[in-house]
This record gives C-alpha cells, structure tokens and sequence, in this order.
C-alpha cells in the first residue's frame, strides 16, 4: 500500500521510517506543484521546516543530504 500527496497547499516535508519507527528510511520536501507517493506505510508530515530538521537531527540525519 502507497502513501500520496498531491498538491499540498503548502510546502510539505516529509519522513518516511520503517514498520518499527526505528530507522529513517526516506525524508526530503514537497513543492506545493508536486505529487508525492511513497511504499513506506509510516510516514510523517511537518510544514515547520524547523522541526522536521530537528527530528531528522535527533535520528543521526543531516537536513541537507
């Protein structure tokens, strides 16, 4: 089963983690003329740029790879 987001009204981060929210598997940003489908079945969604930065810190991720 997919995840999809099309469109968002704004710009939308994202998280995806696998099935024991232990490990990031996916993270990246959505542009508001974009649509986002993803396998992963947990997936987080923040349009605070800083706390989706502050979560993939907290997990040992750089915001910027």
């Amino acid at each position: 089963m997919s995840k999809k987001l099309e469109n968002p009204e704004q710009t939308t981060y994202f998280i995806c983690w696998d099935d024991s929210r232990s490990e990031i598997k996916s993270f990246s940003v959505i542009n508001t003329n974009q649509t986002f489908i993803t396998c992963f079945d947990i997936v987080d969604y923040y349009t605070d740029k800083l706390q989706w930065e502050a979560v993939l810190i907290n997990n040992g991720k750089d915001p910027n790879d």
